[in-house]
């Protein structure tokens, strides 16, 4: 490949590795911000919040001496849990709207295979604790059959639909810090690839220049060289020339003395 050939593909190779090394870095600031994101997510559901709402309800189960007023309190308690998923909803759509925002950013216009973001994957743990919460209004309406003490009742519901609600919960908690963290990775992992991949071409490309160089070099040595012994051969002619031509003294020492020719 001719010297300039390389030094263009080299420039352009250089330049595609700049554009990656430059979205690696507006990447990892977009990953700084979701780190943010998933503190906001973090706080709305945590395993504290939770306890914090299974202990309220518990007190004010204790407290009931009505099945209403029991109704009520395991009412409440579903109610405080809607109400924090009703705020990761809101964070995470919010969350959702800025990752589509950068993979868009991220893709080229013509990409026929466009990277995607996974979404906020809590979908079935919402359908299960709407799933709970009906067996919560069952459980209510069994109070006036139940012929055991309220300790027992009480017992039976965290043993069961509480238990069930706190694995939900705590399965949205883990998904809420896990998603802003890995949102981004697709994107990083194919910038970082890109880069690497391009680096090996810059160095490929390198070795071709260096080698290019060095047989370039070598020509030139090479026709010095030539030109150095087709110097010496005319040289070397020349002296021949001269050798074989016959001295002066031999010439006249040639010259025919004919009979009766007076000098």
């Amino acid at each position: 490949m001719p010297t300039d050939s390389l030094k263009e593909l080299s420039d352009r190779t250089q330049e595609e590795h700049n554009y990656y090394n430059k979205k690696l870095f507006t990447l990892r600031s977009s990953r700084r911000l979701m780190k943010s994101q998933a503190t906001i997510l973090a706080q709305l559901v945590n395993a504290e919040r939770f306890e914090d709402h299974a202990l309220q309800t518990r007190e004010s189960l204790v407290k009931s001496w009505t099945t209403a007023g029991m109704g009520r309190a395991i009412s409440d308690f579903f109610n405080r849990i809607d109400t924090d998923l009703n705020n990761v909803r809101h964070e995470g759509r919010l969350a959702q709207k800025m990752v589509d925002s950068i993979y868009q950013r991220y893709n080229p216009p013509d990409s026929t295979n466009p990277l995607k973001p996974a979404p906020l994957a809590i979908g079935s743990q919402l359908k299960a604790l709407e799933t709970l919460r009906g067996q919560a209004e069952k459980f209510k309406m069994e109070f006036s059959t139940l012929f055991s003490e309220q300790t027992v009742v009480v017992n039976r519901f965290f043993n069961t639909l509480v238990a069930e609600a706190r694995r939900l919960y705590l399965e949205i908690s883990e998904e809420c810090q896990r998603w802003p963290q890995d949102a981004l990775l697709p994107l990083l992992q194919d910038s970082l690839q890109q880069k690497q991949s391009l680096e090996h071409q810059i160095r490929r490309l390198r070795d071709l220049s260096a080698t290019a160089r060095d047989a370039l070099m070598q020509k030139r040595k090479l026709e010095g060289m030539l030109e150095e012994i087709q110097r010496q051969m005319q040289i070397a002619a020349t002296i021949n020339r001269r050798i074989r031509r016959p001295a002066p003294q031999l010439l006249k020492q040639r010259v025919i003395n004919l009979p009766g020719v007076a000098r």
